[in-house]
């Protein structure tokens, strides 16, 4: 299953979308009850017009262990996408491996017609 976290962007074709913090993280807890692999993660940082972040659902894969097998950033809040990436770093098992790209609009699914900082490892 691929999780796409975003309260502004449609998910990619093929992908779960959650809109906020705690849609992901009771879909991430039902996919760990159920034995369910989650392949792959995409993460927004802004999650609606209140100010919550991302953060949440960061802690809660650190805190479970709830890392996918790839996992993407595509935020366009840039100070913020280095808190993120260095979170990720920090804290997923593998560290950089397990991050497969990161930069606004990566996944073209905005009205972004570019893709800025686009980088994979």
């Amino acid at each position: 299953m691929k999780l796409f976290i975003d309260d502004e962007r449609r998910a990619p074709r093929g992908w779960l979308l959650a809109t906020d913090c705690n849609d992901a993280i009771e879909l991430m807890r039902t996919c760990a009850a159920a034995g369910i692999n989650l392949t792959a993660i995409s993460l927004d940082h802004d999650l609606g017009c209140s100010g919550e972040t991302i953060m949440p659902v960061l802690e809660a894969m650190r805190d479970h262990n709830w890392w996918p097998w790839n996992l993407y950033v595509h935020t366009a809040n840039e100070d913020a996408e280095e808190v993120m990436l260095a979170f990720i770093k920090a804290n997923a098992p593998d560290g950089e491996g397990i991050l497969r790209g990161y930069g606004c609009n990566f996944w073209g699914t905005s009205n972004e017609s570019q893709i800025q900082n686009w980088v994979t490892p």
